[in-house]
């Protein structure tokens, strides 16, 4: 049987309030001030997750350890971000797994970089290309904060001008122009191995498919699929779906390298 696990000091932990409101934060001799009063982080230490800390007003959070889509919740700034349902998507049919390398293009705010990241583990590698220094930067933060740093290398470059890496595990995009990629990634994939394309509008994918058709001799028919997430409203009252759902958000593309050039 596993024991209790403590917490660490400059370990990031989850405070999930009584309220709902959730809160990442990093544990040191600081003080943390919210809504509803304030933490000393430093007293965390030791603590065992799943403990309950009390605000200096009485206001109970529960220190959890954070998954990676609290870190990914808790990404705001920049771009338009991937969600989760559609990072999961892309990463399960490509197959995307433990110690692969994959090349990113476009980092945005660092969203699907980190869910990647999570995937490959310490052992493994994602190369982000990111012409926006703005966004470059956005990125290295919440990569930094989610603790990825050593797994994800930024690199500032235009995806569109070549791919430098080589028998690569999978090319996942996030760019306006996705055809501008089906050659170098015909290079740098590994046979077997997919391009992936996330897009908001059908046009896009329309000149994708017109780009791989003219390579149809190496890459397997590309598919395109979305998802639509409805959550549920259970009570005894009621049971039926809320009112809010995360619908389109855009087009994932999956194209499959069957043999070198």
């Amino acid at each position: 049987m596993r024991g209790k696990e403590k917490i660490k000091l400059k370990e990031k932990v989850l405070l999930l309030g009584e309220d709902g409101k959730k809160f990442i934060v990093e544990v040191k001799d600081k003080p943390f001030h919210t809504h509803k009063g304030m933490l000393n982080l430093k007293e965390l230490e030791k603590k065992e997750f799943g403990s309950t800390v009390e605000t200096h007003k009485g206001y109970k959070f529960i220190v959890l350890k954070p998954n990676i889509i609290d870190f990914i919740e808790k990404i705001r700034e920049g771009p338009q971000r991937i969600v989760p349902k559609d990072a999961a998507l892309i990463v399960a049919y490509a197959g995307i797994k433990p110690n692969d390398v994959v090349v990113e293009g476009g980092t945005g705010r660092g969203c699907l970089t980190v869910f990647l990241a999570n995937v490959v583990g310490k052992n493994g590698k994602v190369i982000s290309y990111e012409i926006r220094e703005q966004f470059a930067r956005w990125a290295k933060q919440h990569i930094e904060f989610a603790g990825f740093s050593d797994v994800v290398r930024i690199k500032k470059k235009n995806i569109y001008e070549g791919i430098d890496e080589k028998n690569v595990d999978a090319i996942v995009l996030d760019v306006p122009e996705p055809e501008k990629v089906v050659e170098h990634a015909l290079k740098s994939l590994k046979v077997g191995s997919f391009l992936v394309s996330y897009v908001p509008c059908l046009n896009q994918v329309l000149r994708l498919y017109k780009k791989v058709e003219k390579f149809k001799n190496y890459f397997d028919k590309p598919f395109t699929i979305e998802s639509m997430v409805r959550e549920q409203k259970v009570s005894e009252q009621c049971l039926r779906p809320k009112t809010q759902t995360i619908g389109h958000t855009g087009y994932i593309t999956f194209v499959r390298k069957i043999r070198n050039k």
